[in-house]
């Protein structure tokens, strides 16, 4: 029989998170919360304060309690209880810890306690057990389990896996109770089935990727933002600059198997055309200068008179080979001219993409 013990203290935390190269926002779970308990039995007057300067992410943080966004860091009018407190600092990476608000009994528990064992797929063989309230005179205690009826044991068996509430009553008459939230328990799951996450693509900003994933079961993605449907295999996205990884798990209920796979997306952003430059030989300004387009593997440049008389044409880009206002050599005078740009995207077979517009020498 697998026991496992409810965490009902600070020490344990949990952390997920959403990018890579993060660290632990909550580096000191017992100091980086300051609680106040409340000061009876099922009264409402605990609170918590999150010592902001003592956290290690990079501010500013968003903070959920129970998944409730926090507008302050700060929570009052409070029962005693398990509060789950979820931090999200500026880089998206997020970290959480359980925060524990006592009452005037300040009933403590003496053990320690960790999530429910794994089981056999989709079994009854669960336990739960909680831990010794103390002190003891604080009883007699009662447990119970997703509001069922009271027990003098706090050893719950023959469970399946899922999410459930445990509730330990002390105090006269067992008029007082804490409750824990979220107690789960847990297939074992072992990698297994078919997924794939789509084909890597590479879009413009501001466009939008369409990821065609293949999964069976409940489909997830990390990170989910920017997409359409975080809970569908094939959904479309619109990241950020930069090259976005996401991985999607397909997780079968039926099998208690979990396969994952990752897709990237690159986001390429707008070239930067100047209007202008000045080729007069002053070491400033003299080329003209395309912003982004290093980041392309292929491109064409054009640049025609008012009259349509081609004066440059270019197959790249490079630095040092950018157009200085010469025809032939020959500097062109001052005045208005009209360029043409198709660029690729880098590892794609797409169209070339058309940017056009003018551009003014002027001496």
């Amino acid at each position: 029989m697998r026991v496992a013990l409810l965490l009902l203290i600070f020490s344990v935390r949990t952390a997920v998170f959403s990018q890579v190269n993060c660290t632990v926002i909550f580096s000191a779970p017992t100091t980086d919360v300051t609680v106040k308990n409340a000061t009876v039995c099922n009264a409402t007057d605990g609170s918590f304060k999150i010592r902001t300067n003592k956290l290690t992410g990079n501010p500013p943080y968003t903070f959920l309690v129970n998944g409730q966004i926090l507008s302050s860091d700060s929570l009052a009018n409070l029962a005693p209880g398990v509060y789950v407190l979820k931090a999200v600092d500026a880089n998206g990476c997020i970290d959480s810890m359980n925060v524990s608000v006592m009452d005037a009994s300040n009933i403590t528990f003496i053990n320690q306690t960790v999530s429910p064992a794994p089981i056999i797929c989709n079994s009854t063989n669960g336990s739960i057990i909680a831990a010794n309230p103390n002190p003891a005179s604080a009883g007699p205690f009662a447990f119970s389990l997703n509001n069922g009826p009271q027990q003098t044991s706090n050893l719950f068996t023959g469970l399946a896996s899922g999410s459930y509430l445990v509730t330990i009553f002390y105090g006269p008459s067992k008029s007082c109770k804490l409750e824990i939230n979220n107690v789960y328990v847990s297939n074992i799951v072992s990698s297994g089935g078919g997924c794939n996450a789509g084909d890597d693509a590479t879009i413009f900003e501001g466009e939008s990727a369409f990821i065609s994933g293949v999964g069976e079961g409940n489909i997830s993605w990390t990170p989910d933002d920017f997409m359409s449907d975080p809970f569908a295999a094939s959904t479309f996205v619109t990241p950020p600059i930069g090259i976005n990884t996401f991985q999607m798990t397909s997780y079968n209920p039926a099998t208690c198997t979990k396969c994952t796979d990752e897709v990237v997306i690159t986001v390429i952003p707008e070239l930067q055309i100047p209007n202008t430059f000045t080729p007069n030989g002053d070491n400033t300004n003299d080329v003209w200068e395309i912003g982004n387009l290093e980041r392309f593997d292929d491109c064409e440049i054009w640049i025609y008179t008012r009259w349509g008389e081609r004066v440059f044409h270019q197959n790249g880009y490079e630095k040092g080979e950018e157009w200085n206002g010469t025809n032939h050599g020959l500097p062109l005078p001052a005045a208005t001219y009209y360029y043409v740009i198709d660029i690729k995207k880098k590892d794609t077979e797409s169209k070339p993409k058309r940017y056009a517009g003018a551009i003014n020498i002027v001496k």
